[in-house]
């Protein structure tokens, strides 16, 4: 008789909030594409057309094969080059949430995905519409969601049960904070108070403050911050949005206040990073 696996152990895909943040096909060179002790907030997918790039997680070097897919998780460290010319495909994408907050127990290095034809051929689909300068279009966007999520699969599918089990028993003592974190996510271009995210929890102020701290390792204040700086970043890094537009649709309420953050979290000024870091944004 087929065994069949508790809802409470399985991994629920509802929770898994998927943003795709950019896609790209380009031609990468040598002296360009240098990334030196990269830390993202976000995913990176890579696929490469030709042999001689490689990616430094820790001490060991990943040498990227052509038509494989790599995935570089968030908040993973790297370094990564390539000694000549190639084209190159990624997407950066977050997992938001409750998953979004344990998949790093799950993720802590480079993950190299076997090779899969249904995975592949999505996969190639995609890079062929970007080669021919087509739009995204609500196909191309499936395809791309459909490959990330496969990805994913194919990579927990090795990870030990027992490692997962611990983790998502983890993910359950988040859930009294989650509805905040959600709220944070759907409005951060807005101004929001501890009393608005505390009665989306069900709680006390004071309650939810510690409570949310306890949780998640911040306080509301410095989570909202966090993540209004990581949206920002990805504005400054891939568009060419003013300063003072992407402050606001982060949800800082002036260009000065921006400035303040930006830096303290980061080390630079909003636009001592644009000009710096968008080598590391392939």
């Amino acid at each position: 008789m087929r065994s069949q696996v508790p809802i409470s152990t399985m991994v629920d895909l509802n929770r898994l909030e998927l943003n795709l943040i950019i896609a790209n096909y380009s031609r990468i060179e040598r002296d360009d594409w240098a990334l030196n002790n990269v830390v993202s907030g976000f995913w990176r997918l890579y696929v490469q057309s030709s042999p001689g790039a490689f990616v430094i997680a820790g001490s060991q070097p990943t040498l990227l094969q052509p038509g494989r897919i790599y995935l570089i998780p968030a908040g993973v460290k790297f370094s990564a080059g390539t000694e000549i010319g190639m084209d190159h495909f990624y997407i950066h994408f977050e997992i938001l949430g409750l998953y979004g907050l344990v998949m790093r127990e799950w993720f802590s290095d480079v993950v190299v995905l076997q090779e899969s034809f249904p995975l592949d051929n999505w996969l190639n689909q995609i890079i062929e519409r970007h080669h021919q300068g087509l739009p995204a279009d609500m196909v191309a966007e499936a395809q791309m969601r459909a490959v990330i999520y496969s990805a994913l699969v194919q990579y927990l599918l090795t990870v030990p049960r027992e490692r997962i089990e611990e983790s998502l028993k983890f993910a359950l003592t988040l859930e009294p904070v989650m509805p905040a974190v959600r709220y944070i996510e759907s409005h951060i271009a807005e101004a929001m108070t501890n009393a608005v995210l505390a009665s989306q929890c069900a709680m006390s102020e004071g309650h939810f403050i510690r409570k949310f701290q306890a949780c998640i390792g911040q306080s509301p204040v410095q989570y909202i911050q966090s993540r209004r700086v990581q949206q920002a970043t990805h504005a400054l890094l891939h568009t060419d949005r003013s300063l003072a537009v992407i402050a606001a649709e982060a949800g800082f309420g002036s260009s000065p206040y921006f400035n303040r953050i930006f830096a303290r979290l980061t080390g630079l000024s909003p636009a001592k990073f644009r000009k710096t870091r968008r080598q590391t944004s392939t």
